[in-house]
């Protein structure tokens, strides 16, 4: 009995992991479709600065928080790859444009932001900030989490459309929450991060909900 319940306990881990892996191998494309549309079209409208600035601080925290912690790669890799997307999808928002900035192309306030951000990131994997800060650090992703998704749900409220929001990627994102809610669970059973994630998700599919309403109402009006 005792071995098929330390049985049953490895294959659970192996799943987790294999999980972790596949979501961390997913992820390094989770975000192209965005930045793709943006560069295709020239042009960010609909598509929120705020948001890919501020989820990136978010998943900058909460990779730092990981590293410290020392957890297993497949816990967190897919913070690093969408964090490098997100920071590319921010950069072609600002140099195109959007609702919110008009085309600024990569200015001295931009390469202010990034290295301010960058020096942010580098303090917290130094020593200098001890466990209990940095579980603090981690417990402030959550509300980051839900500003930064704040402005995008808004954005699409007042314009009453998406504009060139990919659905691919958020629908990426939505399954990639799912996912890492269940990994934590069974990997590192964090609270904050589980509660991080289960927000996200959340939040997430608010997004991806608004993009087929008004997909849908565009295509009631045209027929």
């Amino acid at each position: 009995m005792q071995v098929h319940s330390k049985h049953q306990a490895t294959k659970r881990s192996f799943s987790s992991k294999f999980i972790g892996y596949v979501i961390v191998l997913a992820s390094v494309g989770y975000k192209l479709p965005q930045l793709l549309k943006i560069l295709k079209r020239r042009s960010g409208k609909g598509v929120s600065l705020y948001m890919y600035l501020i989820e990136l601080i978010g998943f900058l925290l909460s990779l730092s928080y990981n590293i410290r912690k020392k957890f297993p790669f497949s816990c967190y890799g897919d913070l690093f790859f969408m964090a490098i997307q997100d920071a590319a999808i921010a950069s072609a928002i600002y140099y195109y444009g959007n609702d919110e900035v008009k085309p600024s192309g990569l200015d001295k306030n931009f390469w202010t932001a990034f290295l301010s951000i960058g020096s942010m990131f580098s303090f917290l994997l130094s020593d200098v900030v001890g466990n209990t800060g940095m579980q603090v650090v981690q417990g402030i992703t959550i509300p980051i989490v839900c500003v930064s998704k704040i402005p995008q749900i808004l954005n699409s409220l007042r314009n009453k459309s998406t504009g060139h929001l990919s659905f691919l990627t958020v629908s990426l994102q939505c399954a990639g929450a799912a996912a890492r809610i269940f990994t934590t669970l069974k990997d590192t059973k964090d609270k904050i991060i589980f509660t991080g994630y289960l927000v996200t998700l959340i939040l997430n599919s608010i997004i991806l909900l608004q993009i087929v309403y008004y997909k849908n109402q565009k295509s009631l009006k045209t027929e």
